[in-house]
């Protein structure tokens, strides 16, 4: 039979997937030694003078070599920590049980760290300073009980507090996020009918005196909802949105032809700047759709993009009057695109609406040009 996988097996798992993960903890391990060598640190100052003072100074490489050892080994305690907080996670008032929980743990770890300093710090003075003097064992123990047990209880509290902390934080983040692409579906679920039930009103009133331009209009609508039902992102980059309206526009080409016409200038340059989803459709629908065209030829649109520092703008243009310029122009896809902005970037986007003056009808958009949060 062929060497199928199904045909053997003892198909060894394959060892790619696995880098990923390993790079994963040892970053995971780096920013943890990073934030325990903060509060080691903050004892070396004390540490130097007191070793400066002392009759038998064990000297300044031998000092930091101490506390890069603490901090390893705190960095080694740290997944008992979280651990602890994911079976037992601190609250403001936590219970006694989960009190009494973190209080074993913080003898046993302070504990295991004196002993494993007391070791590692026997191993360091022997190896630096072999004909240094020191003191006998039980002195020695004694001291880490009384000088390093106490700090270390500390350091465990400061510790569970401050990832009890983040903890929260992290899911505090997530739930607005939650609720932020929740309320982004709402907005989208709202827009999406309304530009399918416009474009089919549309079509149903060329059906009977232009049955074949309704049905290229149906198709091209097909291939439009085909590619709003592949959406999942609230955001998407520029030049996927530039693709989605002319996907639209395709369909109204063939509805209103030479009634029609659409300038299109949005450099290439920024085709991977990310936009909210459906950022463009609703103002070119409102473009075209609630103005009047000039009396002298067709409805003529431009859109454009530009970037203003680290800030992107979008603007759509018409030589028509809006029938409801003293409106102040928020209709039902120009209040949906303010209320996607806010949700998304909060005061750092505007929409800026100016219609029927001088004869023309005017939005543009400003966004942050980074991703949104």
């Amino acid at each position: 039979m062929a060497n199928s996988i199904g045909a053997n097996p003892r198909v060894p798992m394959p060892v790619a997937p696995l880098l990923p993960a390993w790079r994963r903890m040892a970053c995971d391990a780096a920013r943890w030694w990073t934030v325990w060598m903060l509060p080691v640190s903050l004892f070396l100052p004390l540490r130097l003078m007191v070793d400066s003072m002392s009759l038998r100074p064990v000297g300044v490489v031998c000092l930091l070599l101490d506390a890069l050892l603490e901090s390893l080994l705190w960095l080694a305690a740290t997944p008992v920590l979280l651990a602890m907080q994911r079976r037992h996670p601190l609250q403001w008032r936590p219970s006694l049980r989960i009190a009494a929980a973190h209080a074993t743990a913080a003898v046993c770890v302070a504990a295991a760290n004196s002993v494993g300093h007391l070791l590692g710090g026997l191993w360091l003075h022997r190896t630096l300073q072999p004909g240094l003097d020191l003191p006998p064992w039980p002195d020695m123990l004694l001291l880490e009980a009384l000088y390093r047990g106490p700090i270390n209880l500390i350091l465990y509290g400061a510790a569970a507090a401050a990832i009890a902390a983040w903890q929260a934080h992290v899911r505090e983040h997530a739930r607005e996020r939650s609720l932020t692409q929740a309320r982004l579906d709402a907005l989208a679920s709202q827009i999406e009918p309304h530009m399918l039930f416009n474009t089919l009103n549309a079509i149903s009133e060329i059906v009977y005196r232009d049955a074949e331009g309704a049905d290229r209009a149906l198709c091209r609508l097909g291939d439009l909802l085909r590619t709003l039902m592949a959406r999942r992102s609230a955001v998407h980059p520029l030049g996927e949105e530039r693709r989605l309206v002319d996907q639209y526009l395709s369909v109204h080409e063939v509805l209103l032809g030479e009634r029609l016409r659409v300038s299109i200038d949005i450099p290439r340059a920024l085709d991977d700047v990310p936009v909210p989803s459906l950022l463009l459709q609703p103002l070119v629908e409102n473009a075209f759709r609630h103005a009047r065209p000039p009396p002298d030829g067709p409805l003529e649109v431009w859109i454009g993009a530009h970037a203003d520092g680290d800030h992107l703008v979008v603007s759509v243009r018409n030589n028509g009057i809006a029938p409801d310029a003293g409106t102040g122009g928020f209709g039902l896809g120009l209040r949906n695109t303010r209320e996607r902005l806010g949700a998304l970037y909060r005061d750092d986007a505007q929409v800026h609406c100016d219609f029927g003056t001088a004869g023309a009808g005017f939005v543009s958009v400003r966004l942050p040009m980074a991703a949104a949060p």
